[in-house]
């Protein structure tokens, strides 16, 4: 997982640590990037929240992987990864993925 963040820009911060007695250890602080995974008992629904699939196929096999493993572990009927705009359907071992736009799920379209 990359260390920056694809929203914001934001990247981890190099400095100094500076003890009382003046001693300098180098720091590094990451940021705090976490990933993004739901499920609705009530609809039996898999959902994964990233920014983009189309940035390179590496995110793509990533994020329907992860969604796959978490379907099975808990025998969900509809998997869905949801983003910033994107739209299609996803077919990968037997199952499908429906991929759409975050504001289109929130209105319930």
């Amino acid at each position: 997982m990359s260390r920056i963040c694809e929203v914001t820009g934001k990247a981890g911060l190099v400095g100094n640590m500076v003890s009382h007695s003046n001693r300098k250890t180098l720091m590094k602080q990451l940021p705090n990037l976490q990933k993004k995974r739901f499920y609705i008992p009530e609809e039996e629904t898999a959902i994964q929240a990233c920014l983009r699939l189309d940035a390179s196929d590496a995110t793509s096999t990533r994020e329907t992987a992860a969604l796959l493993k978490l379907g099975n572990r808990l025998d969900c009927r509809r998997l869905l990864i949801l983003t910033l705009e994107e739209e299609r359907t996803i077919e990968d071992k037997g199952r499908k993925i429906e991929v759409m736009p975050l504001w289109k799920w929130l209105l319930g379209l």
